[in-house]
């Protein structure tokens, strides 16, 4: 007996002397006093200096090497002047990683805390808005290349402005593209691009030829199942002949940025002035400049209704689109459409 007892005390010494047990973390191994360092001996010429790289390199403004289309209106509640405004889209335009599809707005953010001409408060939300404003101001969401604000999640920390696409199907509908997707839409946008400058020679020909084709060569979809899903993107509209409203205003406004024509696409709502309460909406159309005048144009009325209305619907005033109400944020254009 007393050497079964012995045995067991010598196993729980010999277990508490163990420097880690499984799954646990290992006690700090503490240096003997013959092993600790003086540190009042040590010069401080051995001390080597510590590296000066960032772990994490800040993202480098881009040098932009072609034009930018600006929109040419100017956002009241936030800018100063046009000037002011155009500095700051360009900027966004300079610190996007493509690859990651990321802003980089930190030095932004920065700058436009600092600038009297800008308002913006030292606040997340505000900081978010201003960033989001930027973002509709600029070519990536004019152009289509990104999906439209309302097919998004965004991902905002003060640093960084990211856009996460939401790769699902809702309702039967689809916004995104996959990669054959965007070259046939490429192939297509260059067909008819070469074919108006080679066929027209100023800006309002090439833009109703262009509102022409997209009428001509599609049919609105008004319900989608499993087997025929609504391609509501630029695919729909330019390739497979069926779409909804963003595949058609998202097209028209990059067939015309492409031949040169300041061309953006708009969310509102047509009928009813109370909504939305944020940029989204029901509807998407396009405001164009022709003849140096901003004024509507809505394809997909174009589409919808057929070519006895075709009129009606391009190159109208805000008078003439009685019904239409723009979202929140392109509430000052609506005094630069004639």
């Amino acid at each position: 007996m007393k050497k079964i007892i012995y045995i067991l005390i010598c196993l729980i010494l010999s277990s508490c002397t163990n420097k880690s047990k499984e799954g646990g973390v290992p006690p700090i191994d503490t240096l003997s006093e013959d092993r600790m360092i003086d540190e009042s001996k040590v010069s401080l010429d051995d001390k080597k200096p510590k590296s000066p790289i960032l772990k994490e390199p800040p993202f480098k403004a881009k040098s932009l090497d072609y034009e930018i289309i600006k929109p040419g209106f100017l956002l009241e509640d936030r800018f100063r002047d046009l000037r002011t405004q155009d500095k700051y889209a360009v900027m966004m335009v300079e610190y996007y990683d493509d690859v990651n599809q990321t802003f980089h707005v930190s030095r932004i953010l920065t700058e436009a805390l600092k600038d009297p001409n800008v308002k913006i408060e030292n606040d997340f939300d505000d900081k978010m808005d201003f960033a989001t404003d930027l973002f509709l101001l600029s070519p990536f969401y004019s152009k289509g290349k990104i999906e439209p604000y309302i097919y998004y999640n965004y991902w905002f920390d003060e640093r960084t402005f990211s856009l996460k696409p939401r790769y699902v199907i809702e309702e039967n509908t689809k916004t995104y593209l996959n990669p054959d997707e965007e070259k046939a839409v490429e192939s297509q946008i260059k067909v008819l691009v070469d074919y108006a400058n080679e066929n027209y020679d100023n800006d309002y020909d090439k833009a109703y030829y262009f509102a022409l084709w997209l009428a001509e060569n599609n049919d609105y979809q008004y319900h989608g199942d499993k087997d025929n899903i609504i391609e509501n993107n630029m695919y729909g509209a330019l390739v497979k002949g069926l779409s909804q409203c963003s595949g058609f205003a998202q097209s028209f406004t990059r067939l015309c940025q492409e031949v040169g024509i300041p061309c953006y696409s708009v969310t509102g709502n047509t009928e009813d002035p109370n909504r939305p309460d944020d940029y989204s909406g029901e509807h998407q159309w396009n405001v164009i400049m022709l003849d140096d005048t901003w004024s509507y144009v809505d394809v997909t009325g174009m589409v919808a209704n057929g070519s006895d209305y075709y009129y009606y619907y391009f190159d109208r005033s805000k008078y003439e689109f009685v019904d239409y109400y723009v979202s929140k944020f392109y509430k000052d254009i609506e005094e630069y459409i004639r």
